[in-house]
């Protein structure tokens, strides 16, 4: 009787199946029909949840045997469908590259027997210039684990329709600005040495929803990147930072005329990591209405910090600490 039900349907129903032994299970029941299905559509069922390189983009050693030692007969296609979006592209002979015949050629897709896959995940691991790496139009995410001594080429990311995650995971010793961020992108990762290379104010594209801006080295100026216009921005990962402009010291509301923690940061926020090198201004969390996480770090010899009128009732108005520490770590509740 299943067999009567247009290819849509039985399709959306495998695709339905989110755990691979569910899947397999089905498969199995129906062989006639995955044989029939699998001549029309063997481009589009895949595994799920299976990934090439783990956490901290270390290679996946369990999977690299079992390919090698399984012999997974008809569902082999399944499986390589399932990878068919990773790529990585490695110089270290501890990561070997991975589908990296799908960089280069290929936004001139007339030269390819198949077309790319979507929603592409690219790794690049290089001891040389990225300058020669060009990502495949439907490249959705790019993790940058090389490091990167000259300026972001702006030939990586042309072309493509739809990037949505960029990381610089590994040090960005360039001082130049980074090269025109695409406005698809959602999600922005850099581990930095010269500030500069992010500074301006117009460096990241207005719909950004995640951001994460960290260096070991030189203190970032947080009035001189302009995160105040990022209005969909939800969660911010900054370290460590310095304020150079001063705010007023009370504001009668988050909603008022005078400039406030919104001068520096979107009132969107949701989700707060920062490290201060600097006195924190007394109201500049005060219009942050929609936190709700926050963790501190200070690192100054001796903090004062003023919150007036706060946007949470635990602390009362007016309340006055002073922290005379190196390092001092605050774990707000989610709850604020």
């Amino acid at each position: 009787m299943i067999e009567q039900l247009p290819n849509i349907i039985i399709l959306n129903i495998i695709k339905s199946v989110d755990n691979n032994v569910d899947l397999i299970c089905l498969l199995l029941t129906c062989k006639r029909l995955y044989y029939n299905i699998r001549q029309q559509y063997s481009g589009t069922l895949q595994f799920r949840h299976i990934r090439y390189l783990l956490e901290y983009h270390q290679p996946n050693e369990w999977l690299i045997k079992s390919i090698k030692t399984f012999n997974l007969q008809s569902f082999k296609s399944l499986f390589n469908n399932a990878l068919s979006n990773q790529i990585l592209v490695s110089d270290n002979k501890n990561k070997q590259s991975f589908n990296s015949h799908l960089v280069n050629n290929n936004n001139d897709n007339n030269n390819l027997t198949i077309p790319p896959p979507d929603n592409i995940s690219l790794t690049i691991y290089l001891s040389t210039k990225l300058d020669d790496i060009i990502a495949p139009s439907t490249t959705t995410s790019i993790d940058i684990n090389s490091q990167v001594n000259t300026p972001l080429p702006s030939t990586l990311l042309q072309g493509i329709d739809n990037l949505r995650h960029l990381s610089i995971s590994t040090e960005y010793t360039s001082a130049e600005r980074i090269c025109k961020l695409p406005d698809t992108l959602k999600s922005f990762t850099i581990y930095y040495d010269k500030p500069s290379c992010v500074e301006g104010g117009d460096v990241f594209p207005l719909g950004l929803e995640t951001l994460s801006l960290s260096s070991n080295f030189e203190p970032i100026t947080l009035n001189s990147l302009g995160l105040g216009k990022l209005k969909s921005l939800k969660s911010l990962d900054i370290a460590p930072v310095i304020i150079t402009e001063s705010l007023p010291l009370f504001l009668s509301s988050p909603s008022s005329s005078s400039p406030s923690s919104s001068y520096f940061l979107p009132i969107s926020l949701t989700s707060l990591y920062i490290v201060f090198e600097c006195t924190v201004p007394s109201n500049f969390f005060q219009s942050l209405v929609s936190l709700e996480s926050i963790t501190m770090r200070l690192t100054c010899s001796e903090i004062m910090i003023m919150i007036a009128e706060p946007p949470w009732p635990w602390i009362s108005p007016t309340s006055i600490f002073s922290i005379p520490l190196n390092c001092f770590h605050v774990n707000y509740p989610t709850s604020l």
